[in-house]
């Protein structure tokens, strides 16, 4: 594995590769209990410690015994006057990840019902959720004013991530938190136009017609007062920019190649600019 060397702390390429393996860990680890492996058998451990992490506390779902989603990580900072740590390339202080959906017996009920739940109306309000944003808020609240948060997750994973996230930044948006998000499932959960092979003007229309039926069932929802003030959480929301890494042929997240190419589309044609403005807002 790599180890974070102050060298390589400020290239995204690196932090990248950090944040992917602290997710990977959470899958491993959740295997390692699973299995029984303890001590020296466990195979969790390196993919912390090779970073110069240590492991603070697990989370765990509230009714599923043995079955962890997440963990918080705490770097271990060399003692002070020894080599080297740029201040400029300052890793994370902590590190809270979130595995997606496995299969082994201890998790893959909760799993599969949240990914379910995630398809038919969305896991804003579960205790996955909730239990996240319990643990950012801990974590900010013991950390230093100076250090930095990072949230990664995978998969449902990072829908936990992304939904606890934009709870987190509407009610402290001057937390330095960073966010790396694998694979997030789009939130209509609908298969995306961008990987279909058709003519890019069909492809407008269908997108045209899915933001007018999208518009109308939020007027059919919410009154005037209700969509100023979706419009007004929108604009706050839009300063929120985690990091994204998508795998364009997976459609469960290629809807957000879709909803980016429409919002680039939309400057290019007058026309339907005002209803899939509209609609580009209620899609998030």
């Amino acid at each position: 594995m790599i180890r974070l060397n102050a060298a390589c702390r400020g290239d995204p390429n690196h932090r990248r590769v950090v944040a992917a393996c602290l997710v990977k860990e959470e899958y491993v680890l959740q295997s390692d209990k699973g299995e029984n492996r303890l001590g020296e058998q466990a195979l969790a451990p390196p993919w912390w410690e090779s970073f110069s992490f240590q492991l603070l506390d697990t989370l765990e779902d509230s009714i599923i015994v043995d079955s962890i989603f997440g963990a918080i990580f705490e770097f271990k900072f060399p003692p002070p006057g020894s080599n080297g740590i740029n201040q400029d390339q300052l890793p994370p202080t902590y590190v809270v990840a979130f595995r997606g959906t496995m299969t082994n017996l201890q998790t893959v009920c909760k799993d599969l019902r949240l990914d379910l739940k995630l398809i038919f109306g969305g896991i804003q309000g579960r205790s996955r959720v909730q239990r996240a944003i319990e643990a950012i808020k801990s974590t900010v609240g013991i950390a230093r004013a100076d250090a930095t948060i990072w949230v990664a997750g995978h998969s449902l994973g990072s829908t936990v991530g992304h939904l606890a996230g934009r709870k987190i930044f509407r009610a402290k948006p001057e937390a330095k938190i960073d966010y790396y998000l694998f694979n997030p499932p789009f939130p209509l959960s609908v298969p995306s136009l961008a990987i279909l092979k058709i003519n890019s003007e069909v492809k407008h229309v269908l997108h045209y017609v899915r933001s007018c039926i999208i518009n109308g069932i939020d007027c059919l929802q919410n009154d005037r007062c209700q969509r100023k003030e979706l419009d007004k959480s929108f604009a706050e929301l839009s300063q929120w920019v985690p990091n994204l890494f998508l795998n364009l042929s997976d459609p469960i997240c290629a809807g957000y190649v879709g909803y980016f190419d429409r919002r680039k589309e939309m400057g290019n044609r007058a026309g339907s600019r005002r209803i899939e403005g509209r609609a580009a807002r209620i899609s998030v």
